[in-house]
């Protein structure tokens, strides 16, 4: 699976789907603190976890198998192979975001 496969199934979430995944994923809060970075209850950011990690599923050729409720990062982190992908990909990112960086100060430099 290609870093950029993942960046293209994130975009298609809800946009609040998309902020809970990578919140929990990328940032690694908890439901509680994305609840209270999003002005919304941690029931809420599960209900949102779930459907976004069952669109991910399918989006990504993981199965189509229901996802249990009360499925969630939380719980599986670094066992869960679609918490992998989004981790992945956003180490990723994060490193070529950071090369680009590293080479603008240096072509500055000269």
């Amino acid at each position: 699976m290609r870093a950029l496969d993942v960046l293209a199934a994130l975009r298609q979430l809800p946009p609040r789907q998309r902020q809970v995944m990578i919140l929990l994923a990328e940032c690694e809060l908890d439901h509680q603190e994305i609840a209270e970075l999003l002005g919304t209850t941690p029931n809420n950011v599960g209900v949102n976890v779930h459907h976004a990690r069952r669109k991910l599923r399918l989006l990504l050729g993981q199965g189509s198998e229901p996802v249990p409720t009360g499925d969630s990062l939380d719980s599986v982190r670094r066992d869960d192979p679609l918490y992998a992908l989004i981790h992945s990909t956003a180490v990723w990112l994060r490193q070529g975001i950071h090369a680009k960086q590293r080479a603008d100060r240096k072509e500055g430099n000269r």
